[in-house]
């Protein structure tokens, strides 16, 4: 498992698995589909979402993908000898089936271990019988206060790989409340086979953005109309070595389940953590997609002007790698003000 270690404020978010995480390293050998994939589910794979605030006692893990209610199970267990669990005690949840995410009361359930819960405990999520995630809390040497304990680790079972994607799959994101733009990740786990757009949307606008702009995986960003509450879809698809997945992307605006998340500090799916002004300028209308057919001419290179004495040229652009490993390259570099990135985006209405 891969491991975490979040603050006492912060999330504790699972490294892998999550689509709209900064991507996690592709595996580098893998079986054409690993032991308990299925078509309609992939690989079993979910993550604890949030470790609980300080004076807060809940806490929410997320799955995938599209499992419902009964194919998950969340269980707490005192931590003995090293790796080693006491007896497993059922924890209660709420489940909600369109946005796969699950919360539960980290307290009272620690509280159902008596005196057990007072040592170090270990929720651990099961999605379709098997072991996903785990998330492990401190000692705790009152049970009757309010306070859950300090969250220690967060691991998860699984990085993202092609091969662990269903055929075809959903998911729905929801907007942060006054937010026009929602992103969609392209990652697949293979960097050489992303999801591109080949259905959508109805209402709004979608433009692809890459790795340079987003500072972490590509993608497209979902732009709503001025005003707009409801939903809208876009259908993205990838294929690798004759496998095709499809994923149906639900994009809902104006939602009050937006409030089970801590979207004020960006913790939502989807939320948009970089710069979007400009990106829609030459995008077409909704309904209206840009014509594949309608010739392009190139514009001519310019030629640059030679430096004055003494002074020094900088490149255009750097030559930084596609994969997460360069993401950071690329980011320090824009901090510095060294790189201007002028590029051509393609467009869907």
């Amino acid at each position: 498992m891969r491991t975490a270690r979040p603050t006492r404020l912060a999330a504790a978010l699972g490294a892998g698995v999550l689509l709209t995480g900064l991507g996690a390293t592709p595996a580098l050998a893998s079986p054409a589909h690993p032991a308990g994939w299925t078509a309609e589910h992939g690989l079993p794979g979910g993550s604890f979402l949030v470790a609980g605030a300080e004076g807060e006692t809940g806490a929410s893990f997320g799955t995938e993908f599209e499992v419902d209610e009964s194919d998950v199970r969340l269980t707490v267990a005192p931590v003995l000898e090293g790796e080693a669990r006491g007896a497993e005690t059922e924890v209660p949840f709420t489940y909600d089936d369109e946005l796969e995410r699950g919360d539960f009361d980290v307290a009272a359930a620690r509280r159902s271990l008596g005196e057990s819960g007072t040592g170090p405990v270990v929720y651990t999520l099961y999605v379709l019988g098997g072991e996903v995630a785990a998330l492990t809390y401190g000692p705790d040497a009152d049970l009757t206060d309010a306070d859950p304990g300090e969250p220690l680790r967060a691991d998860q079972r699984h990085e993202l790989g092609f091969h662990m994607l269903p055929t075809v799959w959903d998911t729905t994101l929801l907007a942060a409340p006054g937010e026009r733009h929602v992103f969609i990740s392209s990652y697949t786990g293979d960097e050489a086979a992303p999801l591109t757009l080949v259905a959508g949307p109805a209402e709004g606008r979608v433009v692809e953005v890459t790795e340079e702009e987003t500072g972490g995986p590509r993608g497209y960003v979902y732009q709503a109309p001025e005003g707009f509450t409801g939903s809208d879809t876009v259908t993205l698809r990838a294929t690798r070595d004759g496998v095709t997945t499809t994923r149906t992307v639900t994009v809902r605006f104006g939602d009050p389940r937006v409030d089970l998340y801590d979207w004020e500090n960006g913790r939502i799916p989807g939320f948009v953590t970089f710069p979007v002004a400009g990106l829609f300028d030459d995008a077409s209308a909704p309904g209206q997609p840009t014509d594949p057919d309608t010739p392009t001419t190139p514009a001519e290179p310019e030629t640059p002007a030679a430096p004055a004495e003494g002074e020094h040229t900088v490149p255009d652009a750097v030559e930084t790698g596609r994969g997460p490993a360069a993401w950071p390259v690329a980011v320090a570099v824009l901090a510095a003000g060294v790189l201007a990135v002028v590029r051509r985006h393609r467009v869907a209405a």
